[in-house]
């Protein structure tokens, strides 16, 4: 499917243009509104679990969730984000241990880093913690999607947390 884009200028009162990039929709191409209402269903149902059952999660599902992150928009596509997946037991009790709020029973962790060596010039490199929330975003969305539970347990900018998971990493 091709999506057409229109480009609209918009002219201030103070001198400055706007450029809105908007997508066009083929009227012979249907929208799927089932699918947008699936989306929409599953974002008002997530939930935040803080009591885990112990069955392993399945690889395939850990990929899925993956690349749903790895969708995620950042600035300028830099991507600057490093995922990594716990799940053997003792890197799971450092990470569990490593903050006041994430000592869970879940099964897995998987820790979102920011990389900041991919992010943009020095000046703007805050993008990377919208970048890395972003990611989490879809994470804990499609964690829903495949009916798992999730916690988002934050870490920076808690410089006592953040030290005790690079250990733990």
């Amino acid at each position: 499917k091709k999506a057409v884009m229109a480009h609209m200028k918009e002219e201030l009162k103070n001198g400055h243009q706007i450029y809105v990039v908007t997508p066009l929709i083929d009227e012979s191409e249907a929208i799927d509104t089932a699918n947008a209402n699936e989306v929409y269903n599953n974002m008002l149902n997530r939930r935040s679990i803080r009591k885990f059952k112990c069955d392993a999660i399945k690889d395939e599902d850990i990929d899925v969730m993956l690349k749903a992150a790895m969708a995620a928009p950042s600035a300028c596509n830099k991507q600057p984000w490093e995922f990594y997946v716990i799940k053997n037991s003792d890197k799971l009790s450092m990470v569990k241990a490593s903050g006041r709020y994430t000592n869970m029973n879940a099964p897995l962790a998987i820790v979102v880093c920011g990389n900041q060596d991919r992010c943009l010039s020095k000046k703007d490199n805050d993008f990377f913690i919208q970048d890395c929330s972003s990611a989490i975003t879809h994470i804990l969305l499609c964690a829903e999607s495949l009916g798992l539970g999730s916690l988002w347990c934050g870490a920076y900018p808690m410089d006592s947390v953040v030290n005790k998971l690079r250990t733990a990493l």
